[in-house]
């Protein structure tokens, strides 16, 4: 019994003071079905120092989030990209497609309009560019992310 009380006393001190699990991202690419559930392709999570490298992106996402704990950016029956931060006892939830047409020359990302052919990069850069800063610095952590 004494062993128990003890091993239950350390565990609730363990988890208040620090937890058993540090800040981390988690991030994983949801694909999304056309039959049944999503299914998650691929994951990946950054901690320690690559976590620290990403510390200031992460405040002024959270920072921008205000109350929000999840922040949602992709279309119905989209596939996505989603980051998951966890910073103390806190949980934040990034959700987008931005990720998964960054790169694409005759797709553009809008805020307001979702999924935009275009014809050329001027317009794909113009299209982004119109988004708004709160927009750009959010999908920005997905970058940023990408590269640790």
């Amino acid at each position: 019994m004494a062993g128990k009380l003890t091993f239950t006393i350390f565990f609730l001190l363990a988890t208040t003071i620090g937890g058993f699990a540090e800040d981390r991202l988690e991030i994983k690419t949801v694909a999304n079905s056309l039959f049944g559930a999503p299914t998650n392709n691929s994951s990946k999570t950054i901690t320690g120092a690559k976590f620290q490298a990403l510390q200031k992106d992460i405040t002024t996402v959270v920072a921008l989030l205000g109350d929000q704990t999840i922040w949602t950016d992709f279309g119905p029956d989209a596939s996505y990209v989603s980051i998951e931060i966890h910073i103390g006892n806190k949980h934040y939830t990034l959700n987008s497609w931005y990720p998964l047409y960054r790169n694409t020359p005759t797709v553009a990302v809008s805020e307001t309009h979702g999924l935009v052919l275009v014809s050329n990069a001027v317009e794909k850069e113009k299209i982004e560019n119109a988004n708004s800063a709160k927009y750009r610095t959010i999908v920005k952590l997905f970058d940023e992310a990408a590269l640790n």
